[in-house]
């Protein structure tokens, strides 16, 4: 295995993949989830409100409002996306194309990358930023993500 390392900045929707080997620090992937993206409003297709039994239209005795599924499609997708993230680490892992991982992402989405990540992806994160710094500039974001490795240390 190399002393490469990887950065992954993500959101719900969009993630880049940077490399870091001696000087060189490059993006090597990039990913687009568009469903990710999406507002609930667009999304959500289910009945608006629970009733109990008895309730009659609108809000009214028995009425309960809220949404029915707590699980909102946006939240699936973004699940969905950690997912994938998840899984190209871990065969970055399997290939040896890494030894230590630094993770950046909003933090409700760090939550979910955290939660998809194998044991052995989990234990090469050596730092993890719970900040949306994905449209930095990339030479920006270079310095900020070594920062973050170096102070981790």
């Amino acid at each position: 295995m190399t002393g490469t390392t990887w950065f992954l900045v993500a959101d719900s929707a969009h993630a880049r993949l940077f490399e870091e080997e001696g000087a060189r620090f490059e993006e090597i992937e990039g990913y687009v989830h568009p469903a990710g993206a999406r507002r609930p409003r667009a999304t959500f297709t289910g009945p608006v409100g629970r009733r109990g039994p008895g309730a009659r239209q609108g809000l009214g005795e028995g009425s309960r409002p809220g949404l029915q599924d707590r699980n909102l499609p946006q939240d699936v997708e973004s699940a969905r996306f950690a997912k994938a993230l998840a899984a190209r680490l871990k065969d970055g892992l399997r290939t040896r194309r890494f030894r230590v991982l630094v993770l950046a992402a909003p933090p409700r989405f760090l939550g979910l990358l955290r939660a998809s990540l194998d044991p052995q992806v989990a234990r090469r994160v050596v730092a993890e930023e719970a900040k949306d710094d994905l449209r930095l500039p990339q030479a920006r974001l270079a310095g900020k993500l070594r920062s973050l490795r170096l102070t981790s240390r």
